[in-house]
């Protein structure tokens, strides 16, 4: 499979290679990605501090069926950290520096 790899000896530092295919746990999909981006920060780091060989970029878009279909099974199921208001995300923030989370925080809007 391709990815967009961090490679300081390329003038972009950024390449797109052919990299090992994902082997998923039982509990874990692997889901074909046709689009992808890479925010500020994640350009921040690829161009400045990140090593070699880092994959950045998080967010996707594709035909996400299958899995929608594990969550609705319930055999993949998010490891959710910590439910909080938006209100808290200062203290929520702070706690993730402080590493005292570790795992996904939902933050509800209302």
């Amino acid at each position: 499979m391709r990815s967009i790899v961090v490679d300081s000896s390329s003038r972009s530092r950024l390449v797109l290679r052919e990299v090992p295919e994902a082997a998923p746990l039982p509990d874990q999909a692997v889901v074909r990605v046709h689009s992808t981006s890479l925010n500020q920060g994640e350009l921040r780091f690829a161009m400045t501090t990140a090593p070699d060989g880092t994959r950045p970029g998080w967010d996707f878009a594709e035909g996400l069926q299958r899995l929608i279909r594990l969550v609705e099974l319930g055999s993949l199921r998010p490891r959710i950290a910590l439910e909080a208001s938006w209100q808290d995300i200062g203290d929520v923030a702070e706690r993730f520096m402080r590493r005292e989370i570790s795992g996904k925080v939902v933050l509800h809007l209302d």
